[in-house]
């Protein structure tokens, strides 16, 4: 366990050990999860389009594509909610 102190604007520093071992970036989002007394921050990975132009070869529409990953984001969401 580590400790750290949240600012008054509410920021709060990962220590740089951990942000290295998880490969936490800046500008990284995070589900902030509210789960009997503990705050824990989990941490989305996200592929960047430049690293993902070309691997998907696909006949759907980027509309359709992303109405799907919504919906699997909603679903990976209530999941956590529910542990």
């Amino acid at each position: 366990m580590k400790e750290t102190t949240i600012t008054r604007k509410g920021q709060v520093v990962i220590p740089a050990d951990i942000r290295k071992k998880y490969n936490i970036q800046p500008g990284q989002k995070f589900l902030v999860r509210d789960s009997e007394g503990e705050i824990r921050l989990i941490p989305l990975k996200v592929l960047s389009v430049e690293r993902a132009q070309g691997w998907l070869k696909t006949k759907k529409s980027v509309s359709d594509l992303l109405k799907e990953a919504r919906g699997l984001e909603k679903e990976h969401e209530a999941k956590l909610h529910s542990l």
